[in-house]
């Protein structure tokens, strides 16, 4: 059974990754979201990009607060 029949491998490639990135981000799926898989592979970076910069954040955090 093919649930997106008319979108290619590459498409559904994309937008797996875009609803898996998406969902372990947390950043929800909301009122704006991305229609071509440009847009989607821009989304996917920029979560990538913010929760690799919260990460940091947090660890420098964590290191400032426990050499207190």
């Amino acid at each position: 059974m093919n649930l997106f029949p008319e979108l290619n491998n590459f498409e559904k490639m994309v937008t797996s990754c875009y609803f898996i990135i998406t969902t372990l981000s947390t950043c929800g799926f909301g009122d704006y979201y991305p229609l071509n898989n440009f847009e989607k592979i821009i989304g996917i970076v920029l979560m990538i990009i913010g929760v690799a910069f919260f990460s940091n954040f947090v660890g420098t955090f964590i290191n400032l607060a426990d050499s207190l």
